[in-house]
């Protein structure tokens, strides 16, 4: 079966750990991971991802689909798609968040997690390099 591998330095000891996935795909840097499922014909995505939980671990997550909309990056009108992150299962009742992605070239360029309590998270991009 697939496997994700983990090894370093977690709360000052050694840590190595291999987890069992199923063949769903493993995403780490989702802000620039997204280009091929934003271009496709699906609606959901389903993905392994590793991370920080009490005990370092593996989860599923989800992005959805949501809308195509037309937001102001950098100072200009732009195409994006708008996604839902969730966990999945269970926990996709209490962890989610919304991401847009430029269409044209898949790079996240905003992204709103709510607060529960607590004032929003934003990120937005407010630089890039020229090409």
């Amino acid at each position: 079966g697939n496997r994700i591998r983990v090894s370093g330095t977690l709360k000052g000891s050694a840590y190595s750990k291999v987890f069992e996935i199923d063949d769903k795909p493993w995403y780490q840097a989702v802000d620039m991971q997204m280009k091929a499922f934003i271009d496709s014909g699906g609606e959901d995505l389903e993905y392994w991802m590793a991370g920080m939980t009490p005990e370092f671990n593996v989860f599923k997550m989800t992005f959805k689909k949501k809308a195509v909309e037309t937001i102001n990056v950098l100072g200009r009108e732009t195409e994006c798609v708008k996604l839902e992150w969730r966990a999945s299962g269970f926990w996709s009742l209490f962890w989610f968040s919304d991401y847009w992605f430029r269409k044209s070239d898949g790079i996240a360029v905003r992204f709103e997690m709510p607060g529960g309590g607590k004032p929003k998270a934003v990120s937005l991009l407010v630089s890039e390099k020229k090409r």
